[in-house]
């Protein structure tokens, strides 16, 4: 389900369908609100009462399932017309929660996280000349985490660019 529609869906939205969806979605439960400036914490209340205060206190959320990345090796070649080979790689990640996330946090900084200084970046890039830049991240969510990366290199060294990143 694609999250901005598609040409036959998004000109069939009418505006009870919207009205509908704030009404499930928008609450006070799930309200975030940050204030800045000279304003004290009465007048605030109040202020926040009058706009808020008729939002009903809980919203009627879809369920959204845990989803586990899949995991690698799987590959996918995706014709672009670019000028540049993109390779993206990525798998499972480790949840925020995890007792083990902190040491996995400092492994995925010294990995891809730590721009110049990574060891992905001193051996695809520095040693062996295959991309202006590389980088990989640790990502996590509500619902599901995974690890992500990305470099550009040359067509005729795509093939090698995988290896030095999967060694």
């Amino acid at each position: 389900r694609t999250a901005t529609g598609t040409l036959e869906s998004v000109p069939t939205i009418e505006i009870s369908d919207l009205k509908e969806y704030v009404r499930r979605n928008i609450a006070k439960d799930t309200l975030r609100i940050a204030v800045v400036g000279d304003v004290d914490a009465d007048t605030l209340g109040k202020l926040l009462d009058k706009t808020f205060g008729d939002l009903p206190a809980k919203a009627e959320l879809t369920p959204i399932p845990d989803v586990v990345a899949t995991k690698p090796p799987q590959r996918a070649f995706v014709p672009l017309d670019v000028p540049q080979t993109i390779v993206t790689f990525g798998g499972p990640g480790i949840n925020r929660h995890d007792p083990d996330f902190m040491a996995a946090y400092v492994v995925n900084h010294i990995l891809g996280g730590g721009g110049l200084s990574s060891r992905l970046y001193k051996e695809v890039r520095e040693k062996r000349g295959l991309a202006y830049s590389i980088y990989e991240a640790l990502l996590w969510m509500d619902h599901s985490a995974l690890f992500l990366g990305n470099t550009g290199t040359r067509a005729d060294r795509a093939g090698e660019t995988i290896d030095a990143v999967e060694a």
